[in-house]
């Protein structure tokens, strides 16, 4: 069997390309009940870059665009909104929680089970 695979590369795409993506994928599904789909779909956008306030005022945008509020805890921000069953949620780090991540991290190439 050949595959219709191409290898995967991680790399963003622009957002006309996401889009009809996204509208392949329904259509395909929609075509093919046989094919599973996922428990728990979720799609989530990482703000990365910046100072704290940088990607709390870019959160901070998503979520007016989202009709939805920001979530802070402190470490993180972010803003959900569901489309059907479909979480999308942006998301962002703030400095301290990059410094708790690699803290609690640390030791994990240390540890064998």
């Amino acid at each position: 069997m050949t595959s219709k695979t191409p290898a995967y590369r991680y790399r963003t795409p622009d957002r006309a390309e996401l889009a009809a993506g996204l509208r392949e994928l329904a259509d395909f599904l929609t075509a093919h009940p046989e094919v599973p789909i996922p428990f728990a779909p979720r799609l989530t956008v990482f703000n990365r870059g910046g100072t704290d306030a940088d990607r709390a005022a870019a959160v901070k945008t998503a979520a007016d665009a989202l009709d939805t509020e920001v979530n802070a805890d402190g470490l993180h921000f972010e803003a959900v909104r569901m489309f059907g069953p479909l979480v999308y949620e942006i998301w962002a780090s703030t400095d301290a929680g990059y410094a708790d991540y690699r803290a609690r991290t640390s030791y994990d190439e240390s540890i064998r089970p």
